[in-house]
């Protein structure tokens, strides 16, 4: 698993999303499995701009097999089959698995 901390440095939305195309470039090239991106939620209560952008754009990519699967921190709140498949496939997420549970500002790639 690799990290990806897309919010540092304060970055326009634009920015955010070509940070992310390229990690994900990147990280299928290099044979990592998941990403786990920190978006941030924005301080509104509701989804930070670039949560905002990344989501329909991991669908589209999702869509067109550019990444494998993606999950949010609020999707994996729930434990269960669906939630957990990450998990279950990489066992080495467990420590970061537990404390990420229900984290808004965190979406884990599935490449």
């Amino acid at each position: 698993m690799k990290k990806i901390l897309l919010k540092e440095g304060q970055p326009t939305v634009t920015e955010a999303i070509e940070k992310l195309r390229v990690e994900i470039t990147n990280g299928s090239k290099s044979g990592i499995s998941v990403l786990k991106v920190v978006h941030g939620y924005g301080s509104s209560g509701v989804g930070g701009a670039i949560k905002q952008a990344v989501l329909p754009k991991l669908r589209r990519w999702k869509d067109n097999a550019i990444i494998k699967n993606y999950m949010t921190g609020e999707e994996h709140f729930e434990y269960g089959a669906r939630h957990n498949y990450l998990l279950k496939k990489y066992p080495e997420l467990s420590d970061t698995w537990h404390s990420d549970r229900g984290n808004p500002g965190i979406t884990f790639i599935e490449l």
